[in-house]
Formats: structure tokens, sequence, C-alpha cells
């Protein structure tokens, strides 16, 4: 039988089993709670990341390999400050400061997620981070990247030119353009679908030129890019291709390395114009940080253009005024020069080897510059004299540019004539 006093009581027993509950969770919660080890900490929050929508799948994997790393590290011991600083210091000494940084971030975050679930009954270290060393790398010059392709048609069969052609033409990453598979490649739009990324999978147009260049596979899922004994490119068929090439150039020294063709992308965008959300959305960057950083340390080559088109409308340099050497006594050789004082006052006299380097080649014709190449224009004149090779005309041209110089040499051919 219900009635308005029933309806009271059955109110009341609500309100009473509420209370309860209430009052156990809030005993659960002063409780101390569970810990777990930093191995399931670890493999918690990597299916949390992976599960979550939101973290890029190559996101995932970089943060699954960062905790094996400090697992390994770690190994049985507890979280405590004096763990995590060996932690650190022996992953110092393996790998990079900035990667040693990026991995203890996500074990670090990966810790205080699990603090906030009382998975945990510890915080996490507050340890220094690695001191970041400025890094000398840099873009690659036009000029650098035009000798490296055409190193690249001939090593190894050219079978590396159409990789390395396509991540100058897109500025992409190297895992990004290992992992291209006959599906992702649109040969009549020209585009190119970027699957495995660390942010998401994104399009980028390619140009037409390169997308022939492309090997076709039968299957739809198989890559692009492999190697002779069968398996796709990965990052160390790459690096291995590039150092070759590098050695074969003579450029082991210079501070670049196959990513450095896509600081030129960036590098090139930023410099033309191109609207920094649009270059950040095709190099697919989350942050502009990370974006502009890729330009640092680019030879800036229109600043060079600049200076050298003002230099061109100035007088030259009194050190430079010396224009030739003739024969003159036993073998001898007797320089003409202008303001001989000044040059000798600024110490820029040059000694009796670099002075008998720069006029062997030209002891023969009587006749030898000595003002540095910089002009085109004494083709004519050298081909007068009958001098051969690239340095001598190169020498030569620099000092065409003065009248009184170039009547010299005229009556100097002249005699020989």
């Amino acid at each position: 039988m219900s009635g308005p006093h029933n309806d009271v009581r059955i109110s009341l027993q609500a309100l009473e089993g509420l209370q309860m509950a209430l009052s156990e969770a809030l005993n659960r919660k002063g409780a101390a709670p569970v810990a777990v080890s930093f191995a399931e900490v670890a493999r918690r929050y990597v299916e949390f990341r992976r599960s979550d929508g939101s973290t890029a799948p190559g996101t995932v994997l970089r943060i699954s390999h960062a905790m094996d790393r400090v697992l390994d590290a770690l190994g049985a011991r507890a979280v405590s400050e004096a763990s995590i600083t060996d932690v650190q210091d022996q992953l110092r000494r393996e790998l990079a400061p900035v990667t040693t940084n990026l991995y203890m971030g996500f074990a670090g975050r990966a810790w205080r997620w699990a603090a906030k679930r009382d998975l945990v009954d510890s915080a996490w270290p507050d340890v220094e981070r690695v001191r970041h060393i400025e890094t000398l790398l840099r873009p690659c010059t036009h000029a650098e990247t035009t000798e490296i392709l055409e190193a690249m048609l001939t090593y190894g069969d050219g079978r590396y030119y159409p990789y390395f052609a396509l991540v100058t033409d897109m500025g992409s990453r190297s895992t990004e353009t290992c992992s291209i598979v006959e599906r992702d490649v649109d040969r009549d739009r020209n585009t190119i679908r970027l699957r495995i990324t660390k942010t998401r999978s994104r399009t980028v147009h390619v140009d037409p030129e390169v997308i022939e260049l492309l090997p076709r596979r039968e299957g739809l899922d198989d890559n692009i890019f492999m190697r002779v004994h069968g398996g796709p490119f990965n990052r160390h068929t790459v690096k291995s291709a590039w150092n070759a090439v590098m050695r074969k150039l003579g450029w082991e020294r210079l501070p670049i390395t196959c990513h450095s063709l896509r600081g030129t992308w960036i590098t090139d965008s930023l410099r033309l114009g191109v609207p920094i959300t649009q270059s950040m959305r095709h190099t697919g960057h989350r942050t502009t940080k990370i974006h502009i950083d890729y330009q640092r340390n680019a030879p800036d080559q229109r600043m060079a253009q600049v200076a050298a088109t003002v230099r061109r409308s100035r007088p030259r340099l009194p050190h430079l005024y010396t224009v030739a050497t003739r024969r003159c006594g036993e073998g001898g050789l007797e320089s003409v020069t202008i303001q001989e004082t000044q040059k000798e006052a600024m110490g820029l006299t040059r000694s009796r080897c670099s002075a008998r380097e720069t006029h062997t080649p030209l002891q023969d014709r009587d006749l030898c510059g000595l003002a540095p190449p910089q002009d085109t224009s004494a083709r004519t004149l050298v081909a007068r004299l009958g001098l051969e090779g690239e340095d001598v005309r190169e020498a030569l041209g620099a000092l065409v540019r003065d009248p009184a110089l170039r009547a010299l040499l005229l009556e100097l051919t002249k005699q020989d004539d």
C-alpha cells in the first residue's frame, strides 16, 4: 500500500544510501593510494594515450619507445630522486640532450597522470633538465642540394635518387617518406598522402616531374621505396646512402644531414613570404617555435647577393691594387703594383710560397694575376693569351675590371704576338 508516508520513507532510505556511498568514497580517497611500479604506470599510460583519440599514432610510438628506454635504465628500482637522476645520466650518455629531455618529460607526464588517479603514492622527482648545446646543423644551400642530387643519380645505380628528390620537393621527414605505399600516391592529382607522421596525416602536393620518378608497385599496400634485398627503406638505409654521398663529395665535415633538406624547404617557404600557417600545415608542425627553429644557422644567400652588388659599385681596397707580374733578369718576377707601401703597411704582402703557387701556372707566359677570382669578363683576353685552366681564367677575370690593368694586359699580349 503506497501513500505519502511510504514515499517519504523511500526517499529517506535513498538519502541514507547516498550518504553511505559518499562516506565510503571519502574514506577511500583519504586512504593511501595503491602504489604500482613504473612499469605498470608506463603500460597504462601508453594504453590511455593510444585510446584517447587525440594522440597521433606516431606520438604513441614515440611515447612507447621512451617508456621502454626509461624502464631499461630504471630496472627494478623504485622511483626516487636518486634513481631518476641516475636514469637521466645514463640516457644522456647514450642520447642527445634534446632527446634525453624528451624521454624524461614523457616519463614525468606518465607519473603525474598516475598520481591524479591515485595509482602512485609519491611525486615525480624534480630533476634539472639536461642543458641543451646549441646545434651547428643548418639547412642545405641550393648549390649543395643540386650537387647532392647529382651525386645520387650515380650512387647505388640511382635507386636513391627518387627518394631524395621527393624529400627535397616535399620537405618531409624521413620516416614519413619511407612509409609511403602505392595507395598513398595519386598520380592523377599529383598528391601524396602521408599517413605515418608525428602529428596527423596530411596530403601534400608534389611536382609532376618528381611523381614520375616514383616506382609503381602492384599491391596497394606495397612500399614505394624498397631495398635491393627486400624490405622497405628506413632511416638507417637513408642515412647510410647520405653518408656515402657525403664521403664521395668530400663533405663529411659539413654541418648538414639528410634532415637538412627539410630545413631547406621550410627556410625557402619563410623567405618567400608563404603564410606560416600554410607552411606548418604542409610540413606537419604543430607549434610555431619548432617550425621557425628549422631555419637556424641557415646561410642567408640573399644578403650575400646584396653585399656583392654593393661591393661592385665601390672602389677596390688598396691591398688589391697589385695588378700583374712579368719576367725580369734571370728568370725572376717583377711586380707591377700601385701603392705598394700601403700594401706592406697593412701586412698583406704575399709569402714566397704563396707567390710561387700563384705564379707557377703562368710563368711560361710571362704573366700572372694576383687578384682573387670575382669576374668572368676576361675570357676573350684569356683566349688571346692561349691560357688554359679554369683557375687561370677566373684569376685573370678579376684583373680585367680595372681599365689600367686591361691596357697593360693587352700590351703584354701584343708583345707575345
